[in-house]
Parts: C-alpha cells; structure tokens; sequence
C-alpha cells in the first residue's frame, strides 16, 4: 500500500515538474529578410570584401536554419 501512494507522488511531482519546465521556454524573432535593395548594397559589399563574404554566407545559413530563408538553387 505505501509502494502504491509513493508512486502515486512520485508520478505527480515528476509530472509537475515537466509542466512547470517547459513553461518558461523562450519564442525567438524572426529572423529579418532584407529587402531586395539591401540584399543588392550587401551583395555588392560582399564581393569587395571576403571577410563579409563569410559573414553574409553564415547569417543565410542562420536563416535557413530557423527556416525563414529557402536555400538558393
């Protein structure tokens, strides 16, 4: 009987513990598309520079991550 009232709590407190963890998980913001004109300035910035080159390639990939961006074909 008292195996059966512990397991009773114990499922209970697991239980309550798993609703009250998952509570506080965080929404994220989308991640911003740029509009043609500024996609057009970075791209051109990129080509000049290799350094924002990869920078430019890690945010795309960033965006295709959080499934805000297609992958380019």
């Amino acid at each position: 009987m008292k195996l059966k009232k512990f397991m009773v709590i114990s499922l209970i407190l697991i239980f309550s513990i798993m609703m009250f963890g998952c509570g506080h998980i965080k929404a994220y913001p989308i991640f911003p598309i740029p509009s043609p004109h500024v996609a057009k300035i970075l791209d051109e910035v990129g080509t000049k520079d290799k350094e924002v080159w990869e920078w430019l390639n890690k945010l795309l990939d960033l965006c295709q991550q959080l499934g805000t961006c297609e992958e380019e074909k």
